[in-house]
């Protein structure tokens, strides 16, 4: 092997483990997402229900929020999982850069661009802005 050779393997090599450990991260967040989701309903449904009245749009948004963020994660992790069996480890970097325009990515970054908004939605639409204390000069 000469050096250029290992040169290129090392530098695919190392892309690979970074993939692996972004996908891993994105894998253990998923995860975290659905215990707070699944224990948001557990309180919920445990709470009087005289008291549940304003609380199903949030359960359902959680649910909304976890059921994305599972599905690009695992989306994710299918299409490096793709493109690494799907090659030698030194066509890894150019083959991965041709997946950026598989289904499984564009499903992916679409259920990103859902679970970023939804979950920012609140947020960005909240009457906080439009209350007198929040004016300038005011």
């Amino acid at each position: 092997m000469t050096e250029e050779e290992y040169d290129s393997y090392a530098d695919a090599a190392a892309a690979a483990q970074i993939f692996y450990a972004n996908y891993a991260l994105n894998m253990v967040e998923a995860g975290i997402y659905i215990f707070m989701a699944i224990y948001g309903l557990y309180t919920f449904l445990e709470t009087p229900k005289h008291l549940q009245k304003g609380r199903r749009k949030y359960i359902a948004i959680s649910c909304l929020i976890t059921a994305m963020k599972t599905l690009s994660a695992s989306l994710n992790v299918a299409v490096f999982l793709d493109s690494l069996f799907e090659t030698n480890i030194r066509d890894f970097v150019p083959n991965i850069r041709g997946y950026y325009h598989y289904w499984k990515q564009r499903v992916s970054d679409f259920t990103w661009v859902i679970d970023t908004n939804v979950g920012n939605a609140p947020a960005r639409f909240t009457d906080a802005t439009l209350s007198p204390q929040f004016t300038i000069g005011g």
